[in-house]
């Protein structure tokens, strides 16, 4: 007994994070979210649904026909890239609704948001909030520039000056900038050796 008392006081702070897909809590938020956005949108439809359909991708999303990671990706429109330029790109996006999984102006999940925006600099990051820390490298704080990245366990955004981030930070709520919420969390660098 003593064994599964240790072992449930030892769950990393990453397991019990709302909003985060990396986490099975944040998995259920996903599943709620995309229920009620189904609910709003087509209310003969039936309102469950599960994390194997949002994998699949079967689910009803608001609409975005603009470009995409990949085209993003493909033909960047700041091919020059800039940190400055970075972290205006991404405050023209406040305001915009946080949805599980989205990486669209549609909606955005964290690593979708930071995703969407460096791929306009031709930068490719993976669509998941750790995989993307390890795509950088982790620098002071003093060094740090809004435009850079910063990670706490199942969390990412952009850097906005000390204390500060730019996200989209859980179900509910928009992007927008507000304080780290996290006493653990590094700042990092992409795109800059």
């Amino acid at each position: 007994m003593a064994f599964g008392l240790v072992g449930t006081f030892a769950l990393p702070a990453y397991a019990l994070t709302p909003g985060t897909i990396e986490s099975e809590y944040g998995q259920a938020l996903a599943t709620q979210s995309i229920s009620a956005h189904r609910a709003q949108t087509d209310a003969s439809r039936p309102t469950s649904v599960s994390i194997a359909e949002i994998a699949a991708d079967n689910v009803v999303r608001p609409v975005y026909n603009g470009p995409s990671v990949r085209d993003y990706l493909e033909n960047p429109p700041y091919p020059n890239f800039d940190l400055a330029q970075v972290f205006e790109v991404a405050k023209q996006y406040i305001g915009t609704p946080y949805l599980a999984y989205g990486a669209s102006p549609a909606g955005f999940d964290c690593s979708g948001f930071t995703q969407f925006v460096y791929a306009q600099f031709g930068i490719p990051l993976v669509h998941l909030a750790s995989a993307q820390m390890n795509a950088g490298t982790i620098i002071s704080e003093a060094d740090a520039v809004p435009g850079d990245l910063v990670w706490m366990p199942g969390h990412i955004g952009f850097w906005a000056g000390p204390g500060m981030m730019l996200d989209s930070p859980t179900e509910g709520k928009s992007i927008g900038i507000r304080p780290i919420w996290s006493d653990y969390y590094v700042v990092f660098r992409v795109g800059i050796n």
